[in-house]
């Protein structure tokens, strides 16, 4: 768990910093153009504050030396989604010994320009999400949402729905102290719809804000989806959908399991931990609270709350490979929550 928390906290500094609309901001996904690593090579140092080690094992943040030990990594492949650069955040920030002091810095790169990533984070109360699978073996996993309580308030005249007020998601703190422009600013006019798909690519519109849904669908390494995944819950929806993941995928789990199981969520700050982890209740197993004492003296930073409806409650579906279906929605944070498995897949026309 010390890993999981350093790597939430990274990710989420990132987040604030480079995620918005990507038809209006270039997000640095990934580096892998050669005049970009020409110019990253020639001056034997990484993208100021990028905390890339030096390969040789020394401390000076960013610098290269020539030579065997010297040899300079990862420069072809550099990014958001980069293996080498996780690694290099991962070797700046994290200890085997002591959970990194938060907030953490974003990674920085040279032709993105400064902007903010101690961005706060709101609860939301009106987003809803579903996750379902046909007897064909087609999978959706939806999140939608109206943002706050009602939306705007206002309903379309003869169709009975609530318009969101969505806006509010935008970072209102247009400006940093360097003047630049924060990634998820509200900005006028229109652009053209650069990442979408076909002629709609052709179509203009303007800028959205940015949101913390993830309705999410796994696939196997044959890329065949088996797992469709997704919550309501504001800000918190990343780190509960990833906090399911890894007990589903890593420690195998079954649904029931991973939804009603207390999570860990860190957001760059204080770490929150479900009641469940840090009490003499009869859902807090001794191994969960040598954890907490274990974290504690590692210096972890954390508050509690409890497993209650105040929480996201996930809902999955997963295909097995048989063809039989699960599914499950969290009645441990929402006791009304219903999951519906009926019929049987038809896979006579699946290809082998």
């Amino acid at each position: 768990m010390h890993r999981m928390i350093d790597g939430m906290n990274m990710a989420w500094s990132d987040r604030n910093k480079y995620l918005a609309d990507p038809d209006w901001v270039d997000i640095p996904v990934r580096y892998e153009n050669d005049e970009y690593c020409e110019q990253f090579t020639s001056s034997a140092t990484c993208p100021a504050g990028c905390g890339w080690n030096r390969a040789d094992g020394g401390s000076e943040e960013g610098k290269y030396l020539t030579g065997t030990r010297g040899e300079l990594r990862g420069c072809r492949s550099i990014g958001l989604l980069s293996k080498d650069y996780a690694n290099a955040r991962r070797d700046r920030f994290s200890s085997l010994f002591k959970i990194a002091q938060v907030p953490l810095p974003p990674g920085n790169f040279s032709s993105i320009a400064d902007d903010t990533w101690l961005a706060d984070y709101k609860d939301k109360v009106g987003t809803t999400h579903l996750s379902v699978i046909d007897r064909w073996g087609n999978m959706v996993s939806m999140t939608t949402t109206i943002e706050e309580n009602l939306g705007t308030g206002i309903v379309v005249k003869g169709r009975g729905f609530l318009l969101n007020n969505e806006l509010t998601d935008f970072s209102f703190n247009s400006k940093t102290g360097s003047g630049s422009g924060y990634a998820n600013r509200p900005e006028g006019g229109k652009r053209t719809r650069r990442t979408a798909l076909g002629q709609d690519a052709q179509t203009f519109g303007g800028k959205r804000p940015r949101s913390s849904m993830t309705p999410t669908i796994v696939l196997t390494p044959d890329g065949k989806p088996f797992l469709a995944i997704g919550t309501p819950g504001g800000g918190r929806i990343t780190y509960t959908v990833f906090n399911a993941l890894l007990a589903i995928l890593d420690r195998n789990e079954t649904l029931k399991e991973a939804i009603d199981a207390p999570r860990c969520i860190s957001m760059n700050g204080v770490t929150e931990l479900e009641s469940a982890y840090n009490c003499n209740c009869s859902s807090a197993l001794p191994q969960d609270r040598y954890l907490v004492s274990a974290l504690r003296a590692r210096g972890l930073q954390f508050t509690t709350s409890p497993s209650s409806s105040t929480s996201p409650y996930l809902e999955a579906a997963l295909l097995r490979p048989d063809a039989s279906l699960s599914c499950y929605a969290d009645q441990q944070r929402m006791q009304t929550a219903q999951a519906f498995c009926e019929g049987k897949l038809d896979v006579s026309g699946w290809k082998k």
